[in-house]
């Protein structure tokens, strides 16, 4: 991921699969949680080699807004209209106290690849369109 390390851990208990995220808070300084995060991070992998994870980062300017509330509600009516559409979770993850710049997030899942790829650049069409004056400045795509 971009700022920050998740690894995620799939450990099988009783038939039932529990997803726990690790990141560098959570492991020792020896190193051992580092070793335990491979192990499990590789039983993950081959528990769910069909699962695709679709990411995008997206960063955006709002030249017309002139507070955080307006802000926050343009924001706010725009995700929730993005997750009803598009089937996507989402949040505003960064510049949270800046009032002319904002930074989302999407995620979605599928086992294909080119479905990933589609529905964010659908999304991002979207946005694009529904959202003239949100201008899309950056965004990155990370398919794991």
């Amino acid at each position: 991921m971009t700022h920050f390390t998740i690894g995620l851990l799939l450990l099988c208990v009783n038939t039932c699969y529990t997803v726990y995220r690790v990141d560098e808070s959570t492991q020792s300084d020896n190193g051992y949680g580092d070793i335990i995060a491979d192990e499990f991070t590789q039983i993950a992998i081959n528990i769910m080699s069909d699962a695709k994870i679709g990411f995008c980062e997206i960063e955006l300017y709002l030249p017309g807004v002139l507070s955080l509330k307006q802000k926050r509600g343009i924001l706010k009516s725009m995700l929730n209209k993005m997750r009803n559409k598009f089937n996507i979770a989402n949040a505003e993850v960064g510049n949270n106290d800046t009032w002319q710049s904002a930074t989302i997030a999407i995620t979605c899942v599928s086992n294909s690849t080119t479905r990933l790829h589609q529905t964010i650049q659908n999304a991002l069409k979207w946005i694009e369109s529904n959202y003239p004056d949100a201008m899309i400045m950056k965004h990155n795509t990370e398919i794991l």
